[in-house]
């Protein structure tokens, strides 16, 4: 009697539940998840709750260690928390020197990401999210302790911790140098050029003669301001408007109740007052009116220091021997770190008459002309915002110990074997 035919099934892959048992020298819980064939790609990995370290390229360590934590950790935070990424996902940081700026920063995130363990050789905090296509890595310096060399110290732990980092930002307030420009309080000043003002020789009477030369951003920094720039030509900045949506909900950060006063350089602000509401109002500047809450963006040098600029006399006197038209305290930390791009709103004008009325709204304009600026700058290949692996790669583990390497290859090659018999790779 001859065999019975059949139809020769049609191959199509459904999905299939693959479940491997390793025999080591300490246990392993696999997960238990089914593999969807059909459109591989599309489940984003953070549905599985760990990874080893060898399926992706940036992985790590302390990667690992979220695992079991994941789930419950941000349960009370908001839920886009949950979208953990490794550290090597992360292209850009972002400095800030106070909390003010940083508040502002963090306002201007899309999405706010899980918190990484932190490294043993880094006692820095960050907050991780995204804007578009990018994700950012904000460091705050500590508490009372600004200036050139603490930014420097910021920036080296955040790249060692973040090793894929590509650009720099250093956002925040700054004060102003007006002269050939009008700037004014709420201003926008975005740095072409670094001066670091307090490096140089001490000649005859005291007089400091800078040496330092030009530090400047990042190449492709300097081409993105160039293309924003040119935009701004065609169409207003979105400043105003991402201002209007993001800082509603931060208390004092929109455009302040407060005069914009402009005093001759040679007139001194009475240490004894607390306000400049008794300083001779005839001593001010002459200036046209302008529209509140519409500030311009000026694009040049910006001198850096370890000191605050209080004085309008050296003020004016360095901003025309160095070509400048802003005074700010970390830039010039940073650039031999990694080439930023200083961006400062202006709260002040570099003179003894300093107060605090327009340091939260100048955080805030600092703060969403780099969300524009980061909205306009290409995403590198390595660096979008989608943190799924390689496709080919998809059994992951749960390791009691991270140290147990020779485990986690043992299951590499074990897994990389099974999606071969099943035609996944």
């Amino acid at each position: 009697m001859p065999s019975p035919s059949f139809p020769r099934a049609s191959p199509v892959f459904h999905e299939t539940t693959v479940l491997l048992s390793v025999k080591t020298t300490s246990p392993f819980t696999l997960s238990h998840k089914k593999i969807p064939w059909v459109d591989r790609g599309a489940q984003r990995e953070s549905n599985f709750v760990s990874m080893n370290p060898a399926l992706l390229p940036n992985c790590d360590d302390d990667h690992l260690r979220l695992s079991k934590r994941q789930k419950t950790s941000h349960s009370n935070a908001d839920s886009n928390a949950e979208n953990n990424l490794p550290y090597g996902r992360y292209s850009i940081a972002w400095i800030c020197a106070l909390y003010i700026e940083t508040a502002a920063a963090q306002a201007m995130l899309d999405e706010k990401h899980g918190e990484l363990p932190r490294r043993h050789n880094d006692n820095n905090t960050y907050t991780l999210g995204s804007i578009k296509n990018h994700n950012i890595v904000i460091a705050c310096l500590p508490q009372d302790q600004i200036g050139n060399n603490t930014a420097a110290i910021v920036l080296t732990d955040l790249k060692r911790t973040f090793p894929s980092i590509r650009h720099g930002l250093i956002v925040g307030i700054g004060g102003g140098a007006p002269g050939r420009l009008d700037i004014r309080l709420g201003d926008i000043i975005v740095g072409t050029r670094v001066m670091q003002y307090d490096f140089g020789k001490v000649m005859a009477g005291g007089k400091i003669k800078t040496t330092a030369v030009p530090r400047l951003p990042d190449y492709s920094l300097r081409t993105a301001v160039t293309n924003l720039r040119a935009g701004h030509e065609l169409s207003s900045s979105r400043v105003p408007g991402i201002l209007q949506e993001r800082v509603k909900s931060l208390a004092n950060y929109n455009y302040p109740n407060a005069a914009d006063r402009l005093f001759q350089a040679s007139y001194r602000h009475d240490p004894s007052m607390a306000n400049c509401q008794t300083c001779d109002q005839s001593q001010l500047e002459q200036r046209e009116a302008r529209r509140p809450c519409e500030p311009k963006i000026h694009y040049g040098g910006i001198a850096s220091s370890n000191q605050v600029m209080k004085d309008a006399v050296t003020r004016d006197r360095l901003a025309q021997e160095l070509d400048i038209i802003c005074f700010e305290m970390e830039a010039a930390g940073l650039m031999d770190v990694l080439p930023c791009l200083p961006i400062r709103g202006i709260c002040d004008y570099s003179d003894s008459h300093k107060a605090k009325d327009w340091q939260k709204y100048a955080a805030a304009v600092a703060a969403a002309y780099a969300r524009e600026f980061l909205e306009a700058l290409p995403a590198t290949g390595d660096a979008l915002r989608d943190s799924r692996p390689n496709a080919h790669f998809r059994m992951f583990a749960i390791l009691p110990s991270t140290a147990k390497v020779k485990e986690a290859n043992l299951l590499l090659q074990l897994s990389k074997q099974i999606l071969v018999i099943v035609g996944y790779s």
